[in-house]
């Protein structure tokens, strides 16, 4: 038969007689902590963290702790006075990205022509590769610079910046690279049926494009 255990609480209660098996789920469950008195049958009290094969869970106060300090600082992002950008401003800063961004393709453009051979022989399929890549380039020049931008520590394009703008969630934190991909082809259908997705920004309680919408995102100063 096994040795029974016996355990006190805080105030120096005594509790048992528990098997061995029952003592380490004690452990598991945060009832025993690591300077919980312990004792085998009529021996000594000890510390548990003296038992050996007794495993300890943390602390439940700390996760309390850290539980608290989050709701905390996000109910402080809740309360913070939100300027959010204007049509004017993110339109200005997509004329600002347009203009860093057009450079690129155009080397992008000259580098395949002049690394590509046009021959007699092979120059209707490097004809046709060339059309390819210059179809598709500038979608990928522009996806990488605004997604990896907006996700990143900045959360802003050059142009956003430029502009005082930055791009968080709704609790004013920084999106992830999958969020910013997510709204970067959201605004293939803001694009739709005459660019209104656009034009409904000002007229929404807190400034948000069609693809702002959709992502979970905002546009804001600061």
């Amino acid at each position: 038969m096994a040795t029974p255990w016996y355990y006190q609480n805080s105030l120096g209660e005594e509790f048992g007689p528990v098997t061995p098996s029952n003592l380490k789920n004690l452990a598991l469950q945060g009832i025993i902590m690591e300077d919980t008195m312990v004792k085998s049958g009529n021996s000594r009290w000890v510390k548990a963290n003296s038992i050996t094969g007794l495993v300890f869970s943390p602390p439940q106060l700390e996760y309390e702790e850290e539980e608290e300090d989050f709701k905390s600082r996000k109910k402080k992002r809740r309360n913070k006075k939100v300027v959010y950008g204007t049509f004017w401003d993110r339109l200005l800063a997509g004329l600002i990205d347009g203009i860093i961004v057009t450079p690129v393709v155009l080397i992008v453009y000259i580098l395949v022509l002049y690394i590509l051979p046009l021959t007699d022989e092979l120059s209707l399929f490097f004809v046709k590769l060339i059309i390819i890549i210059m179809d598709v380039s500038p979608f990928f020049i522009i996806f990488l610079y605004t997604t990896l931008q907006q996700s990143s520590t900045t959360q802003a394009t050059i142009g956003q910046k430029m502009m005082g703008l930055k791009v968080t969630d709704l609790d004013d934190g920084k999106i992830s690279f999958a969020i910013s991909s997510g709204r970067f082809f959201a605004r293939i259908l803001s694009g739709l049926i005459f660019f209104i997705g656009y034009l409904i920004q000002p007229f929404t309680e807190k400034k948000q494009a069609l693809h702002d919408i959709m992502a979970g995102t905002l546009v804001v100063k600061g």
